[in-house]
């Protein structure tokens, strides 16, 4: 394990990008993104995604220098094609939509299809809240041809993917930030430990045979599936982002078939001023914020702490201790860039 400036990872993630075909602009967006993945201490959406979309360029998957596009368009919503272009920049588009239309008639809600990986969702739902807006996004729906990596509840074999939403929300000095895969862990947090060769902390997959197990290989390299989070609860609500993001968004892809299903985005951004004083939501918000702050801790814990403050804090130790990155992951992104002449300066 080594640790490195943001600047320094940024630098090394645009340019392994940039050699495998992305324009500038876009290959150092995503690499901002991937590396505040690592700051606030989610490497699972970090540089370990590297390998797999340069590997989705050099297959023709995912289209570099791709410009989504509105398919289609109504005064609060709109329906943008990604044209199978890097999820993030996707996303963006559909954000900066919502966001203007929100912010004109109080409500938008905006869906993407053609998708490649999004990231972490709460990089959306978190620039809407700083810009005043109540901001929910969601994603799901199997690309078709991909049998996924969550198996429902009562199953032993992957059905979908892990399905994930994000809520945030401007609440006085701070944000309100959720976001979590309906999964019981992300596809990338078991990526991770298989990456620093450990086991999980409880079981969270299941193998082929359908036990549970802590082995993050059962996933990654055997064919297991991760199990839902909550049990039935967690299997419910990704059954209704499956229908929300895959049904209703991805199956508007134009060449879908009956029956085919695509991956898909949903986003909905709300103006608080819509129901009363934009200031008045946040003054109310923030008093939640203390009341719950107050409520003493349980044993263990040394406080209570607001969703997003997590991570808000460990961007704060990133910034001073420097961002913290596996050999196995350093490793790997070296060998990339000797493939593609390139000397990385770590």
């Amino acid at each position: 394990m080594r640790s490195f400036e943001a600047a320094t990872l940024e630098g090394i993630a645009a340019a392994l990008l940039g050699a495998a075909g992305s324009p500038a602009p876009a290959a150092g967006q995503v690499a901002e993104m991937l590396v505040w993945s690592e700051q606030i201490g989610h490497s699972s959406h970090g540089l370990l995604r590297i390998p797999d979309y340069v590997g989705r360029i050099e297959k023709g998957l995912l289209v570099p220098d791709a410009s989504p596009t509105i398919e289609r368009e109504t005064a609060t919503t709109a329906l943008i094609d990604g044209q199978w272009g890097f999820g993030q920049m996707s996303t963006l588009a559909g954000m900066d939509w919502a966001m203007d239309k929100a912010r004109d008639v109080g409500t938008a809600t905006v869906g993407v299809y053609h998708l490649n990986h999004v990231g972490r969702l709460g990089d959306f739902t978190e620039m809407g809240a700083r810009a005043g807006l109540i901001t929910l996004v969601w994603t799901g729906g199997a690309p078709t041809g991909v049998k996924g990596d969550t198996a429902p509840f009562g199953g032993k074999q992957p059905v979908w993917g892990t399905n994930p939403m994000a809520i945030a929300m401007p609440t006085g000095d701070q944000l309100f930030s959720i976001d979590f895969a309906t999964s019981i862990i992300a596809h990338g947090k078991a990526s991770a430990a298989a990456a620093r060769g450990v086991e999980l902390d409880e079981e969270y997959l299941m193998d082929v045979a359908g036990k549970p197990t802590r082995d993050p290989r059962a996933l990654t390299e055997r064919g297991g599936a991760i199990r839902p989070f909550g049990e039935h609860k967690g299997y419910g609500l990704a059954f209704a982002i499956e229908l929300l993001c895959g049904a209703l968004i991805g199956g508007a892809a134009p060449e879908m078939k009956p029956g085919e299903v695509q991956n898909g985005l949903f986003i909905l951004a709300i103006d608080p001023a819509c129901f009363g004083s934009a200031q008045g939501f946040q003054q109310a918000a923030a008093a939640i914020v203390d009341k719950v702050k107050a409520c003493p801790p349980a044993a263990g814990f040394d406080e209570v702490l607001i969703p997003g403050e997590p991570e808000y804090r460990q961007s704060i130790r990133s910034q001073e201790l420097g961002v913290s990155v596996p050999d196995p992951v350093i490793d790997e992104l070296t060998k990339l860039g000797h493939k593609y002449g390139l000397t990385l300066n770590w």
